[in-house]
């Protein structure tokens, strides 16, 4: 009687401890949402600016999604990244002005 109870809690032990580490894995794994701002500025000084939510699992792979982008604020909640593009803004080519190269 004695070795069915031990086994007993032997069993619920390893239960109850595999629960929680994957409750506990599982919540390691939720995602952050942080909003981000890309501001491009055109050769014309036009600036476009989009935002959009982003939903971060790992900080690695969301500083890889933007290395081509100049971080100019972050907080907690957001973060601004600016990009200069060396060409003329597209409000700018549609209204029929092409740029001119040296």
């Amino acid at each position: 009687m004695k070795k069915a109870a031990s086994k007993l809690i032997l069993t619920s032990f390893i239960l109850f401890t595999a629960l929680g580490f994957t409750h506990h894995s599982a919540y390691a794994e939720a995602d952050h949402s942080i909003f981000v701002t890309l501001e491009t500025i055109y050769e014309d000084g036009d600036k476009k600016v989009e935002t959009r939510t982003e939903n971060v699992q790992s900080m690695e792979d969301f500083w890889a999604k933007y290395t081509a982008w100049q971080l100019v604020n972050m907080s907690k909640e957001e973060v601004v990244f600016r990009s200069q593009v060396p060409e003329l803004s597209p409000l700018t080519i549609f209204s029929g002005y092409s740029s001119v190269s040296p």
